[in-house]
């Protein structure tokens, strides 16, 4: 695989390994940034002595993004551990990113980009009142948990860093949590009802959307009458 080494710009590794929180059968989560058309091939996932392997291809492109907070898994580069870089200037490349993704001074740009995920969420309760039975209930409200969770990583202003299996526990240590949310968490994976899950995933979309509008008042910048009245005269 020496061959490959001038396609690739960086190597990360991320996941239970960093977080030494790893079992015997732990999976390996790495991925890399392709520098070539054929760096692109060498994303692979594989499984070797009943453990797994993930190796997986992402762009600059997409770093920028996911460093702009664009999508829930900016984890990976505030958290991931960088194993290989071709040059130094890869590396000052994927620091940069890194530091603009632990930069959280622009609070209220961060209680927007919240709103903006829970409206999301939204679309998908929709989905979810529309549900034919409780099978085709949970398969519409996956997004939703994961949304609102994004929702609020950001309005806490920090990134979820682990999995489903420890998401609730995760959000519960967040400074700022929405009302009754444990109980409403715990109800929507265990009610066998779907009445009672639509109800549910209502009362934490509310709840959620209570405290971001809480957020965006405290942060919201001041501003003059003049300002205020703009466009009316």
């Amino acid at each position: 695989r020496k061959d490959y080494r001038e396609d690739i710009a960086l190597v990360v590794v991320m996941g239970s390994y960093i977080y030494n929180d790893t079992h015997g059968r732990s999976d390996l989560d790495m991925f890399f940034v392709p520098k070539t058309r054929r760096g692109r091939n060498v994303s692979f996932t594989f499984i070797l002595d009943d453990i797994g392997f993930d190796y997986w291809d992402i762009s600059w492109e997409r770093l920028e993004r996911i460093a702009g907070y664009e999508e829930p898994i900016t984890s990976i580069i505030t958290e991931g551990k960088v194993l290989y870089c071709a040059s130094e200037s890869d590396r000052r490349r994927f620091d940069a990113l890194k530091a603009r993704a632990l930069d959280a001074s622009t609070t209220l740009d961060f209680v927007t980009m919240a709103g903006r995920r829970l409206e999301e969420a939204d679309g998908d309760y929709r989905r979810l009142l529309q549900a034919q039975g409780l099978s085709d209930a949970r398969m519409s409200s996956v997004a939703i948990i994961h949304k609102v969770a994004f929702a609020l990583a950001l309005v806490n202003r920090i990134t979820v860093k682990r999995g489903r299996g420890k998401l609730k526990q995760e959000i519960m240590d967040m400074p700022l949590v929405p009302l009754d949310f444990a109980t409403l968490y715990d109800r929507v994976f265990l009610c066998d009802d779907i009445h009672e899950l639509q109800h549910a995933y209502g009362q934490m979309l509310e709840n959620t959307g209570a405290l971001i509008a809480r957020e965006r008042e405290a942060h919201a910048r001041p501003c003059s009458f003049v300002e205020k009245l703009g466009g009316f005269y």
